[in-house]
């Protein structure tokens, strides 16, 4: 791995995030955009096996979104590589917050939808079911789905200040946050 640079902070040392973390950044926000498409569809399809297909889709994404994350929070407490920044005091734990607040928003999203499928019943594509512990109980199902939902748009509400406080950081602070955490060429 080539020598650090400094940047315009004239902080030098470790200025990336390392690969595993760049790569479950980028899969865990492709992933929640593409759950959030899908289960804004997923009423737009006619009943049956088409909006049963879209629905599976959505509950095995999300479980494996979810399975992620769970791997994603150990790594980052037992080997993941932060970038060496200076604190900045406010900003510095502003951010550190931030991302808390944002990893703990889309594991409530996840478990919402758990049990959001646990309490509608849903059928994964044939293979199995979540068992329904109160079948026919419209206004639970209306409840638990409302939740997931709205936690699903909060979500996607908190990514796009994440992504524009990246993109602030790159274009008014010019400080390295967002070419931090992008994808590097190994250079052999």
């Amino acid at each position: 791995m080539p020598p650090a640079t400094a940047d315009r902070s004239g902080s030098a040392g470790n200025l990336h995030y390392d690969r595993l973390s760049k790569w479950f950044h980028w899969v865990t926000a492709l992933l929640v955009l593409v759950l959030w498409l899908i289960g804004l569809g997923i009423e737009l399809f006619p009943k049956g096996w088409l909006r049963n297909s879209v629905r599976s889709i959505h509950v095995v994404v999300g479980l494996a979104l979810l399975a992620l994350t769970v791997v994603r929070v150990t790594w980052r407490f037992a080997g993941a590589r932060h970038p060496e920044r200076p604190d900045k005091g406010l900003l510095s734990r502003l951010a550190r917050h931030a991302h808390w607040v944002l990893l703990g928003w889309l594991g409530l999203t996840l478990l919402a939808g758990v049990l959001d499928a646990w309490v509608r019943g849903v059928p994964v594509f044939g293979w199995w079911a979540f068992t329904s512990p109160a079948p026919g109980v419209r206004w639970i199902r209306k409840a638990v789905g409302g939740v997931h939902e709205w936690l699903g748009h909060g979500l996607i509400v908190l990514a796009s200040l994440h992504a524009l406080a990246a993109l602030w950081h790159h274009w008014v602070l010019r400080d390295g946050v967002l070419r931090s955490m992008l994808p590097t060429r190994s250079r052999t």
